[in-house]
């Protein structure tokens, strides 16, 4: 079973069918050790479906106002995908959570812990389901842009595909 990875939305642009794909796709690539070269023409978001499940908490494009970085967050949509998406994910299978936003939609996620594995309580705590929150590769997120937290998020992806070891818990 391949570990889940759950972003935020597709971008203004972005297809909802494709998940992650373009730069955040190839930025969590990077992070994980590919080269710019290597990734030059390549279909970033089809290599990294090919290694996680990829799957966007809001399915649809999300307008970014004028003059700003960001976009307004819908928390109770958000919430209510947060929902829709728990009964999907597999007994033992590894989430990452790619930004704080999208972490904190889901009640048993503690989203101020950052590249740190832990178990989901409440009602997903009889699932097993570890996860860790790593910051989101949009790129305008200033922890992603720290060298040191894109090599963070790296490991917390190779531990995610079980070619790292990772200690779960505190």
């Amino acid at each position: 079973m391949k570990p889940l990875l759950v972003g935020e939305a597709p971008g203004p642009q972005g297809d909802p069918e494709a998940p992650l794909d373009g730069k955040p796709a190839g930025r969590l690539l990077e992070c994980m050790g590919w080269t710019r070269a290597e990734l030059e023409g390549e279909d970033t978001g089809v290599q990294l479906r090919e290694m996680f499940e990829v799957r966007n908490l809001i399915d649809r494009p999300m307008e970014r106002p004028e003059g700003t970085k960001g976009c307004e967050w819908p928390k109770e949509e958000a919430e209510e995908a947060a929902n829709r998406l728990a009964v999907l994910v597999e007994r033992g299978q590894r989430v990452v959570f790619l930004g704080k936003r999208v972490a904190s939609a889901f009640p048993a996620v503690d989203a101020r812990a950052w590249w740190h594995w832990n178990v989901l309580g409440g009602e997903w705590s009889v699932a097993g389901i570890a996860y860790a929150t790593i910051p989101h590769p949009s790129g305008i997120v200033r922890t992603w842009n720290e060298p040191v937290n894109r090599v963070r998020a790296g490991m917390v992806l190779w531990q995610a595909l079980g070619k790292i070891d990772a200690r779960v818990g505190p």
